[in-house]
């Protein structure tokens, strides 16, 4: 065989075993690769993306049973608050809402007051601390003979308010002689009346309030 291909190459021409050969070398790497990439061993391409599927599947999953986890939660504990059956919620006052707002001082041109507001004592209970409900309404009824007994002893009994009221603006004279009878459950508060000094001297421009000022 050797022999051959010496005899093979003295009859060729020596250009033509250069060519041959740069043919050769170029064409030997590429061959090599084409080799080499189909010995290799290549996963096919579904399986990455399978992979991330079920990946991310699985975090969906995981964050939507969190989700309904705590969804479940607020949903128990919305429906033990509903059966836990509160009553209805009442507000007690322990003083009025509405108050008193001092009025300026009136005079004429002559410098006379006709009208000004005065401060007087107004007589409230608290039902929750009056100890002797008859001994309250007698001991009242003897200093203010106009008092409603019936109508005062049903509001005293009423041990769900803890304050009402009995008489407004009284006499200092008055809150006096309540104030030395020394009853639990009675106190006073000061309100402001409008007072006219000279009557119904300009009446007709002043007017007049109640006893809510």
């Amino acid at each position: 065989m050797d022999e051959r291909r010496d005899r093979r190459a003295k009859g060729r021409d020596p250009l033509q075993v250069s060519s041959d050969l740069l043919m050769l070398s170029r064409f030997a790497p590429r061959q090599e690769l084409r080799s080499s990439m189909q010995k290799r061993a290549v996963l096919p391409h579904g399986a990455n993306n399978n992979d991330g599927l079920l990946k991310s599947s699985r975090r969906s999953l995981c964050v939507i049973g969190m989700m309904s986890a705590c969804f479940l939660a607020l949903g128990v504990q919305l429906v033990s608050l509903a059966l836990r059956g509160q009553g209805i919620v009442t507000s007690s006052m322990s003083s009025p809402i509405a108050t008193s707002f001092a009025r300026p001082d009136i005079v004429d041109r002559q410098g006379r007051l006709i009208a000004t507001d005065v401060v007087l004592p107004s007589l409230y209970a608290d039902p929750t601390r009056v100890l002797d409900r008859d001994e309250v309404v007698e001991t009242l009824k003897s200093i203010l003979p106009e008092i409603d007994e019936g109508r005062l002893r049903k509001r005293l009994a009423d041990k769900k308010r803890h304050f009402i009221w009995i008489r407004r603006k009284l006499s200092t004279r008055l809150a006096q002689k309540i104030h030395d009878a020394g009853l639990p459950g009675l106190s006073f508060r000061p309100e402001l009346k409008r007072a006219y000094p000279m009557g119904r001297l300009a009446g007709h421009l002043l007017g007049a309030v109640d006893y809510t000022n």
